[in-house]
């Protein structure tokens, strides 16, 4: 059996638009969320869920990440 970290990151946020892609301590919100999946000995495939022209190209060529648009 396989376990998915499933990281929904949608692109425009109502309160926050554009939140996942603002950068904290220099690196964009969702790439704490990919680095902590990444780092689950449980986990076998991390996919985001994005509607995020950005996002989209950040992790479309990594391997360890599928995307689902």
């Amino acid at each position: 059996m396989s376990t998915i970290a499933f990281i929904p990151a949608r692109a425009n946020s109502i309160k926050k638009p554009k939140k996942n892609i603002k950068k904290i301590n220099g690196l964009p919100l969702i790439d704490y969320s990919v680095r902590f999946a990444k780092t689950l000995n449980f986990v076998n495939d991390i996919v985001i869920s994005t509607d995020d022209k950005k996002i989209l190209t950040m992790y479309r060529n990594k391997s360890f990440i599928k995307l689902f648009k």
